[in-house]
């Protein structure tokens, strides 16, 4: 009883922690809040999809966080700015695109990083659609980046990314104001799965 009780808590901990290093290796995001203007959160989450990297853009409503907006860019910095002259990106409401290394505004001059706590030029930037939601309110949107070398999740580990929203206003249909947003990405540590393994460890040996 007490053999077979170890080998499904240590079957337990190994699928468990096969998940987890799944997911730490697959997915990470990186939320970004206002540098100017209105109030808002918006998430980009990146994917690992064989070679590429997928980026999903949303906004993201929470308790005192209410509004929502159309995104017009999205700006990026990556470890490795060698990468930049061979980088390629398609997505549906992608208009315009910047890889030179050093973008501060993308698609029109109106669609910039510029104000207050602005985090300056950066490595890329993208732009969607059509300025302030007249052509429908695109609170998400994704694309895919590519490379001849193949991408990987850890060239955007710690790199700050930031965005343009107009449109901004209450969910689900936005209103009048607009925003820049601002933030960092970060590849979350497995400290959940490191505790969980203590505490297995515990109960096997008090067993």
């Amino acid at each position: 009883m007490l053999y077979r009780m170890r080998l499904g808590l240590l079957t337990l901990m190994a699928v468990l922690a096969c998940g987890f290093s799944t997911a730490h290796a697959a997915t990470f995001q990186g939320d970004m809040e206002e540098f100017t203007g209105a109030d808002l959160i918006g998430r980009a989450v990146f994917e690992q999809v064989g070679n590429d990297v997928k980026v999903t853009l949303s906004t993201i409503q929470e308790p005192g966080h209410t509004n929502t907006g159309d995104w017009g860019g999205f700006w990026f910095n990556i470890s490795d700015d060698s990468l930049l002259a061979g980088l390629s990106v398609v997505g549906a409401d992608i208009t315009a695109f910047d890889f030179s290394g050093s973008v501060n505004s993308v698609g029109s001059a109106n669609n910039n990083l510029n104000g207050g706590g602005s985090p300056g030029a950066m490595d890329a930037g993208i732009a969607f659609g059509q300025p302030g939601g007249s052509g429908g309110l695109l609170d998400m949107t994704m694309f895919t980046l590519s490379h001849p070398d193949g991408l990987t999740l850890s060239l955007f580990d710690g790199q700050t990314i930031a965005g343009r929203l107009q449109t901004v206003g209450p969910a689900p249909n936005g209103g009048g104001d607009s925003s820049k947003i601002v933030g960092l990405v970060d590849i979350p540590e497995p400290g959940t799965l490191s505790l969980m393994g203590l505490a297995v460890v515990g109960l096997m040996r008090r067993r």
